[in-house]
């Protein structure tokens, strides 16, 4: 039997730049690949009104889901606009004003599915519990964790590693 050797592709270089056509490529990934989520979450969230144990939650309970389903609505759109803003506006061009729209539309959208998340996690929590201050503990831990995975750890990272790379520069 003959082994064949695994090929890696090199790792890019810190100099590197990465090309405009790169980038706008890994934002509209980032966006299809967050989509299908939201969306199915939205569909179940449509869905889940029309319940009879959605139909006995209290009225604060019921207008926190409608919160959270319009919150996930607005991640949806956000979602789905960078495809077709790089079809129609900038006719499928490597636009580097373009990779700035969609990078912002992907990065609002994560918090707007992060609070949507959250608000749905307290409805949950309140129809198991029956306990507004635990539902709203856990959904004030889960907007923390999601936005803290999503965006603030990786702010953080970023910032870290530009001051690494200024302190090397430096040197």
């Amino acid at each position: 039997m003959v082994k064949h050797k695994e090929q890696k592709t090199p790792m890019r270089d810190v100099s590197e730049k990465t090309s405009m056509a790169d980038k706008i490529d890994y934002v509209l990934t980032e966006a299809r690949v967050v989509l299908p989520g939201a969306q199915a979450l939205l569909g179940f969230q449509f869905v889940i009104i029309l319940t009879s144990a959605f139909a006995s939650l209290p009225a604060s309970v019921k207008a926190l889901h409608g919160l959270s389903l319009g919150l996930i609505a607005l991640a949806t759109i956000l979602l789905i606009t960078p495809a077709a803003c790089h079809r129609l506006v900038y006719g499928g061009e490597e636009v580097a004003e373009f990779h700035r729209i969609a990078s912002r539309l992907v990065l609002s959208a994560t918090v707007f599915l992060a609070l949507g998340l959250s608000a749905d996690i307290h409805v949950v929590t309140y129809k198991i519990t029956e306990s507004h201050a635990l539902a709203a503990a856990l959904a004030f831990a889960s907007a923390a964790l999601l936005i803290g995975f999503w965006h603030v750890w990786p702010w953080w990272l970023y910032a870290r590693k530009r001051m690494g790379l200024s302190e090397e520069r430096s040197n």
